[in-house]
């Protein structure tokens, strides 16, 4: 969405500067010298030139016996503990740092997006975190020109009863998420390009992990460009919330003993609806393009396929086809255990050999074999 570009860019007229802000629960960082010249934390935060700290978001008591918290932690752990099962086995076929090569992947990082890794009991506690902080944020936008800001920065998000309900929000590729981080694990500088992140902590620093925590970047003293060294890096305590809007740089610290966890997400206004419901912004023109353009998202449009055909194999067993490097492998028969969309590539486990990397086009689905006794058995599915 452009809009959080748009308060990102724009000019502030000279202003007195301003403190940031303090009250019970809330604290606001200045990423840089900009944030100062703002009227209020809710125009900062809305142009990506603060960081918000709201405490107790997340409740210890409110899940009984298993405290919102908590239940979420244990999920990311019992998930990730599989998955670094799985890449122990690729490791050990030396094809881990193929497998996870591509944009920021780290082989002591687990992404688990809800929907995918998630009971409905605990996205149901991921939503209501999320509810809780857009509320908590809108009931700091009281004036009347920070209850306007917010309605045109948020729209309907800050309305809904649910975020994560089909179409009531547009979220980055994968989130919401659990994502944890284990000695090793971090994330580079990016920005999340949405219109407000939300990021939950569920481990406490120099409790359950020492080191890391998520750094911010502002402008360096040139004024124009990104500032080197981090202008500050917030752990806070596990339940608490950090927002920020979606043009600030910020990355992921390395852990450097024991288990990072976090919920997150970035998400922006739903696009209009079909039945008339009014879009978050006002629309663009649209763009002209040439038949390059129109080629190049043809081509997007096919990879897409490619891989949701390749990525529906995980788990099935496949038949070895096409192999011309290594034509004695055609025609054994293997488990898929993941795809990885960056390489393009099926990790398919095959008895008596190391795990092999293959193209979708060179596997075809098979009848698992019959195990008379004399076949070599696969190993157990860690899942």
């Amino acid at each position: 969405m452009d809009d959080g570009a748009a308060y990102a860019s724009s000019p502030s007229p000279t202003r007195a500067a301003r403190e940031p802000f303090r009250a019970d629960g809330v604290e606001e960082h200045f990423l840089d010298g900009r944030a100062s010249t703002t009227t209020s934390m809710v125009e900062a935060l809305s142009r990506s030139l603060s960081v918000v700290v709201l405490a107790n978001v997340a409740t210890v008591a409110e899940h009984g016996d298993r405290p919102e918290v908590y239940a979420l932690r244990t999920r990311a752990i019992v998930v990730s503990t599989a998955e670094f099962a799985e890449r122990e086995k690729l490791r050990a076929s030396g094809l881990l740092d193929e497998m996870m090569a591509g944009d920021q992947h780290d082989p002591d990082r687990v992404r688990m997006p809800i929907a995918e890794t998630c009971s409905a009991e605990d996205q149901a506690i991921c939503d209501r975190l999320l509810v809780r902080a857009v509320a908590r944020l809108r009931a700091l936008g009281g004036a009347p020109e920070d209850a306007a800001l917010l309605s045109a920065w948020l729209g309907p998000c800050l309305e809904t009863p649910s975020l994560v309900a089909p179409a009531a929000a547009a979220w980055s590729p994968g989130e919401p998420a659990l994502n944890l981080y284990r000695p090793g694990g971090a994330f580079g500088s990016h920005q999340d390009e949405q219109a407000l992140t939300v990021l939950v902590p569920l481990t406490d620093r120099n409790g359950d992990f020492e080191g890391s925590g998520t750094a911010f970047f502002g402008l360096a003293d040139d004024g124009a460009s990104l500032a080197a060294e981090p202008s500050f890096v917030l752990a806070p305590t596990m339940g608490s919330a950090v927002l920020w809007g979606g043009q600030v740089h910020h990355a992921a610290v390395s852990v450097a003993a024991g288990l990072r966890i976090v919920f997150v997400g970035s998400f922006s206004p739903a696009a209009a609806t079909d039945d008339g419901g009014a879009p978050p912004c006002e629309p663009t023109a649209p763009m002209e393009t040439d038949d390059g353009d129109d080629e190049a998202a043809a081509a997007a449009d096919v990879k897409e396929e490619t891989d949701e055909a390749a990525a529906a194999l995980v788990g099935q067993t496949v038949r070895v086809v096409g192999l011309a490097g290594r034509p004695e492998l055609n025609g054994r028969v293997g488990i898929v255990r993941r795809f990885v969309a960056a390489r393009g590539r099926l990790a398919v486990e095959v008895a008596g050999e190391a795990t092999l990397a293959l193209r979708a086009e060179n596997v075809e689905v098979a009848p698992p074999p019959a195990n008379d006794g004399d076949e070599e058995e696969f190993p157990p599915d860690v899942d």
